[in-house]
């Protein structure tokens, strides 16, 4: 009291209280929002000084995070200039006026360290802040959103680190426009492409506008403006986009050097690209094959190759540019082990060898994967024709005992390689995905020679087709395609939201309600409940029409 020139000790109490309120009331104003009333005081939120400030703590505690020490040293960290992001003056006063507002949305997520984790990468990530966090400081519903991206799907976060500009795509209301169709988007991709003669900035050209598309179709599903069924097919012509916009650039390469391909090349897509059911995170299955006159034609070019050489040149340079890492990331990672003898096979296949390939050798497995094959790139007479030889292969006829013996077989060493990690390994639990798919592509393969209507690259169009047919009952069919609906479901919001696997006790609130609304529940338990009965239908509808294998 003394040193502040107080007369007695009551003095200074006054004074001091006096100056405590002058600073809430101003601290109170700062925060004040649109309608002009202040938001609710959440406690002491003090980030100053060298220690946590013990009230801080306890108000962090309150708003729901576990690790209130860690917040509290992450965000005195950010005030010091500790990263790029807050080294200036004006980031510091930005951030300020942030934290109360954005401690608060991240907890209404449920998953409040979670979301905090995310976003100190997110701004660590940052060469600058200033930009950004104005952005955020005068756009306060985009502050909800992304602390909601955050809390729900950390596997957004990342994306937002590698290209802030995905912030402006949530500001414009079009970010919840339905996508263009593929024609569309490939014409505005092309006109992009077509801008830069150097494959690098072409490359990094199309992978610079399919994270904005996939993360588009991301925050659609998020904010329920996208049925997760649509997701599927969104994604799916996303990846269609892209192959054939970097495929000519690819072809376009290799024919500097060796000449014009001495016949068609033909995309083939299988797995989820091939259903149109993609998720986040699918990777692409492809098969290359290729259609020439005579195998021993060259290119005319300045290396001329026959067309073996060349094709297997042309498909290793798409799958290059499809999968190599540039500074702009990767556009996806490419699966080709489904092409005939595997992984020991050529990477292209002559159309004439992958007809005879699958007509007298392939196993049953690959015949099965067969089912959801559908050429993706090429010209249209070449395209047309390898869609006919696999409609021959496949409505072929085949031993039903060999069949249901040789599918079983397969179920059974993927559950002894692979074994589910909880009920909650939507795909790989006894009655789950694999099971509904399996069942699809048994039925097409034991009925297309009589009803080639159930042939269907789509596991829920199948089973329609099916029961379309008569092939099966309608109580089996409603329990076969709602579980299929609901597993599709679910995984494409889990695949979204998390890199591994789902755990109940450690998901936020904010997805658990995700997951209920998508699953159209009353609850939480209702949603699990629902989902074990569809598997145990699902594992005794196996039974039945493939095969009886026990559950582990």
């Amino acid at each position: 009291a003394r040193l502040m020139g107080m007369q007695s000790l009551a003095d200074f109490k006054a004074q001091t209280e006096r100056t405590l309120r002058d600073v809430n009331r101003h601290y109170a104003e700062l925060f004040d929002d649109e309608t002009g009333e202040a938001p609710e005081i959440l406690g002491n939120l003090v980030f100053t000084g060298v220690e946590d400030d013990p009230a801080t703590l306890e108000t962090l505690v309150g708003l729901g995070f576990e690790e209130p020490q860690r917040v509290s040293e992450t965000i005195r960290g950010w005030h010091r200039g500790h990263i790029r992001a807050t080294r200036t003056e004006r980031a510091r006063a930005l951030l300020t006026r942030l934290i109360p507002p954005f401690l608060t949305a991240i907890a209404r997520t449920g998953n409040a360290d979670l979301a905090f984790a995310q976003f100190d990468r997110f701004l660590s990530a940052l060469p600058g802040g200033v930009q950004v966090l104005s952005l955020l400081d005068a756009n306060r519903e985009l502050l909800s959103l992304v602390a909601d991206l955050l809390g729900t799907a950390p596997r957004l976060a990342p994306r937002l680190a590698e290209q802030p500009d995905l912030l402006d795509l949530l500001i414009e209301q079009s970010v919840f426009d339905p996508l263009p169709g593929e024609a569309d988007m490939l014409q505005d991709l092309s006109t992009m492409v077509s801008a830069s003669d150097l494959v690098e900035d072409t490359l990094d050209a199309v992978r610079i506008w399919a994270r904005e598309q996939s993360f588009r179709v991301g925050v659609q599903l998020l904010r329920n403006r996208m049925d997760p069924s649509a997701a599927g097919q969104a994604y799916s012509s996303l990846a269609w986009t892209v192959v054939n916009a970097v495929a000519p650039v690819a072809l376009k390469d290799v024919a500097r050097a060796h000449g014009a391909p001495p016949g068609d090349l033909v995309i083939l897509a299988l797995g989820k690209f091939g259903s149109g059911e993609m998720t986040a995170t699918s990777d692409l299955d492809l098969i290359m094959v290729y259609d020439v006159p005579d195998p021993g034609l060259m290119s005319e070019g300045d290396q001329p190759l026959e067309a073996a050489r060349y094709f297997a040149r042309a498909s290793q340079r798409i799958m290059a540019f499809l999968t190599a890492p540039t500074t702009e990331g990767q556009l996806y990672d490419v699966d080709m082990r489904l092409r005939p003898s595997g992984r020991s096979g050529p990477l292209a296949t002559q159309l004439a060898a992958f007809e005879t390939y699958h007509e007298a050798n392939a196993w049953t497995w690959e015949r099965l994967a067969l089912t959801r094959a559908r050429p993706v790139f090429g010209a249209p007479a070449a395209c047309a024709k390898l869609s006919k030889v696999i409609h021959q292969v496949l409505a072929k006829g085949y031993a039903d005992d060999t069949l249901r013996e040789d599918a079983l077989d397969m179920r059974k060493r993927l559950l002894a390689e692979r074994p589910p990690e909880s009920a909650w390994d939507i795909k790989l639990a006894p009655g789950g995905l694999i099971d509904v798919e399996f069942i699809a592509q048994v039925l097409q393969l034991r009925h297309a020679k009589q009803c080639p209507s159930v042939l269907q690259p789509g596991t829920r169009a199948a089973l329609m087709a099916a029961y379309g047919e008569g092939l099966l009952r309608p109580s089996v069919a409603e329990e076969l395609i709602n579980a299929a609906t609901l597993f599709t479901n679910l995984t494409q919001v889990l695949r979204l939201c998390l890199d591994g696997p789902f755990d109940v006790e450690r998901a936020g609130e904010a997805l658990i309600e995700l997951l209920v609304a998508t699953g159209q529940a009353d609850g939480f338990a209702d949603l699990e409940s629902r989902l074990h009965r569809s598997m145990d239908r699902v594992h005794g509808h196996f039974a039945e029409l493939v095969g009886p294998y026990d559950a582990p």
